[in-house]
């Protein structure tokens, strides 16, 4: 019997990805997007150099990278409100911290802590949460919608935290970011709910015909089969590649702004723009997938990031160009937070999606640690920014080709697996 998805009212999983946008507008815009606003005042205060105080970004994107191991897992089994809620308080607790410190050592420890913690609010536990509530027929549009909350969290955030930078200083703007992330508690408290089946209600979007979300979660991989076969380690490296190329150009674009010739004001509202954009590219990339699967979607996106690049590299002689390459740029970067998760779901199943979700995002994790060094010893080695987006736009290829790689090595991986458990069954 097909399982009917219709709902009188209000569905109360649109509850929940409204509550995963203001975790992603807080806590993913403040841990992922923002950490280079604070770089320059920062820096001169200190008297350090930017290389050193970066480091503390590394931190945060190794220990977010160790969390992903387990996140998935505690937040599927374990009382996901309260889990959420205490790393919620941790985070808050942390960027006041960072409001105190006075030693760069400080921000590694902070942001240490920062990274572990804040796995289990942004967007492994939102692409968790969603990924039970709706099914297949519209899990990517409303992924896109709760992965959105980035987009709108770095554009108002970016302009105000510049304001009080240069007014009040930037330890009152990580207490902001403190209080900020602890009104998300009650929030969590209110509204988190694991799953449609806790408050008795059918998932929304199931597919007709097909079986319940608990009967769909038993369907595809293992952990341990998946880890075991090739096809996860190529989108591990492409999620990788995901992140990194991300991080390369956040960080790095404002400043090549300023070098070709934009003042400071401009240069900030051409990365407002790119983030107003990826608001728009996350709905785009989500109903993409939602329609042409996560392949197609993500095979956009990237497509996207190439083409704002090379309008990017324009730009130095056309300066006009900026505008159209950071919308298009903008667009195609919802690719990392939108279609991992749902790759994820594709490529593995179900069977132990919250475990795979997590793993999976230690790649983007990784990539992101590693982006703002990559950024500045890319730009080192090849002298210019032309060499720095030239070598994103090679990335960008490879990514793509593995992407494709994987999905091609699915159906041979399946096939591997579903023989070797044959072998195992007793006659």
């Amino acid at each position: 019997m097909a399982q009917d998805t219709s709902q009188k009212g209000f569905y109360y999983g649109w509850w929940i990805v409204i509550t995963g946008m203001c975790l992603m507008g807080v806590v993913f815009s403040a841990v992922v997007s923002l950490p280079g606003i604070f770089t320059a005042p920062v820096t001169t205060e200190w008297n350090v150099d930017v290389s050193v105080f970066t480091v503390h970004t590394t931190l945060a994107g190794l220990t977010g990278m160790l969390a992903a191991l387990i996140v998935g897992k505690l937040l599927q089994k374990y009382n996901t409100k309260l889990l959420m809620a205490c790393a919620a308080a941790v985070t808050a607790v942390c960027f006041l911290g960072y409001s105190f410190a006075s030693q760069v050592w400080h921000f590694y420890v902070l942001s240490a802590i920062i990274g572990f913690a804040s796995m289990f609010i942004i967007h492994i536990a939102v692409a968790l949460l969603v990924t039970f509530w709706f099914g297949p027929k519209i899990r990517g549009k409303a992924m896109g919608i709760a992965m959105t909350g980035s987009g709108i969290g770095t554009m108002i955030l970016n302009p105000v935290l510049a304001y009080i930078n240069s007014t009040y200083g930037w330890r009152m703007s990580y207490r902001l970011l403190a209080l900020l992330t602890l009104l998300l508690v009650p929030l969590i408290l209110a509204i988190v709910v694991k799953s449609p089946q806790e408050k008795g209600i059918p998932q929304l979007g199931a597919v007709e015909g097909g079986a319940t979300a608990q009967a769909a979660a038993k369907v595809g991989l293992t952990t341990k089969q998946a880890i075991g076969s090739p096809l996860f380690w190529i989108i591990f490296i492409t999620f990788f590649l995901f992140s990194l190329t991300s991080l390369v150009f956040m960080y790095n674009a404002y400043l090549y702004f300023n070098a070709v010739g934009f003042d400071p004001v401009t240069g900030a509202s051409l990365m407002s723009i790119a983030a107003l954009a990826v608001i728009f590219g996350k709905l785009i990339v989500g109903v993409a997938c939602d329609k042409w699967g996560a392949r197609m979607g993500s095979t956009i996106a990237i497509s996207l990031l190439i083409i704002g690049l090379l309008l990017l590299i324009g730009a130095s002689q056309v300066p006009i160009l900026a505008y159209f390459a950071v919308a298009v740029f903008g667009v195609g970067n919802a690719l990392a937070t939108v279609a991992v998760p749902l790759i994820v779901g594709e490529l593995f199943g179900n069977r132990d999606y919250g475990s795979l979700v997590g793993i999976c995002n230690m790649g983007c994790s990784l990539g992101a640690s590693m982006g703002p060094l990559a950024g500045t010893l890319i730009f080192k080695v090849s002298g210019s920014y032309v060499g720095l987006w030239g070598t994103e736009i090679v990335l960008m290829a490879i990514m793509l080709l593995t992407m494709f790689l994987a999905f091609k090595v699915k159906p041979g991986v399946y096939a591997k697996v579903a023989a070797k458990e044959e072998g195992k069954t007793p006659a």
